[in-house]
């Protein structure tokens, strides 16, 4: 598996050099703000996940996610379609949706104030 991994990853890496070897302005404004994003996202992530626990208790009631000791596997049942699977991967993707939406500008605006314009 670990060859097949270096293998895979070389030729991914050759893929887009030799396809996507590009610029636009879309893509000059995503390189110019990824360093940025990478430092911010997880107050994004982290504010946008915790906005949906809200929407979540508030709508299909208080549903507190409980693990036993020394495990990683919670038997606690969710309220919604197929055991809250549903529910899950909807708000999974409406904060990964609105993550994208709000980091990626935010980071841009960063950039462009003086005293961070140096910095990131």
């Amino acid at each position: 598996a670990g060859l097949v991994c270096v293998d895979l990853s070389v030729a991914v890496l050759e893929f887009f050099q030799t396809n996507l070897d590009f610029c636009t302005p879309f893509t000059r404004f995503l390189s110019d703000s990824a360093y940025t994003v990478y430092l911010i996202h997880p107050i994004f992530v982290v504010l946008l996940t915790e906005a949906f626990i809200v929407v979540y208790e508030r709508f299909l009631g208080y549903n507190e996610i409980v693990f036993a000791k020394g495990t990683f596997v919670s038997k606690q049942h969710l309220e919604g379609p197929g055991d809250g699977a549903l529910v899950l991967f909807l708000g999974w993707m409406a904060v990964h949706t609105l993550c994208q939406l709000l980091v990626w500008p935010t980071a841009y605006f960063l950039k462009q104030l003086p005293i961070l314009r140096t910095i990131l």
